[in-house]
């Protein structure tokens, strides 16, 4: 009688764990929501200064699913979503640098101008540039780069070809922790041409 109760009690926890997620259970995590964490409450971003983000929140969010990497999701899960207007066309460069060396993270840029931000879910032609290499260290977008897409068949190529940005559009970043890690970054935009700025907002 007592190897059965142990069964009852364990059994079913086992079976839990091998459904979870790759990122977080979704018994232990909220869906994403507030400032900074869903793409119409995205962080105004402008200039050259050290975004510095300490940690990043284990919340659940919808898969992105760019035709450029196909078959090969971006979870929004464990991201933070920046806005920007570029108010002089040029070239966009920036440098995500993890906190933890080890961590692994991935980012998309769209062009949201005239869009709900929340399309960026369902309208893949709005995807700018990405990276999922699913390699660690620091990536962006650098003069170094030579494709402005890097998906998970590009291991190592960490830093894309700086994409245009056309004046007077509005632009998103996605950046995630694709890491099982709550550690966080720092973004820094420099390299590129264009100006952007936080005087409007999308």
């Amino acid at each position: 009688m007592k190897k059965l109760l142990l069964l009852l009690v364990f059994f079913p926890g086992i079976l839990l764990a091998q459904k979870k997620a790759p990122f977080v259970s979704s018994v232990t995590a909220a869906a994403c929501a507030g400032y900074g964490m869903v793409p119409d409450q995205a962080i105004p971003v402008c200039g050259t200064k050290v975004f510095h983000q300490g940690n990043v929140t284990t919340c659940t969010g919808p898969d992105i699913n760019p035709t450029e990497c196909p078959g090969a999701p971006f979870p929004s899960t464990r991201s933070f979503w920046y806005k920007f207007k570029c108010f002089q066309g040029g070239s966009l460069g920036f440098l995500l640098t993890p906190i933890t060396a080890s961590d692994d993270y991935d980012f998309i840029v769209f062009d949201v101008t005239g869009h709900n931000p929340n399309d960026v879910f369902t309208d893949h032609s709005l995807v700018l540039t990405l990276n999922g290499t699913g390699s660690v260290g620091v990536t962006g977008c650098s003069p170094t780069g030579t494709a402005v897409n890097e998906c998970y068949t590009t291991p190592g190529v960490l830093l894309n070809k700086m994409p245009a940005l056309v004046a007077g559009h509005n632009y998103l970043l996605m950046v995630t922790n694709y890491s099982n890690s709550p550690s966080g970054y720092d973004l820094i935009f420099q390299g590129g041409t264009a100006i952007i700025s936080d005087g409007e907002l999308l």
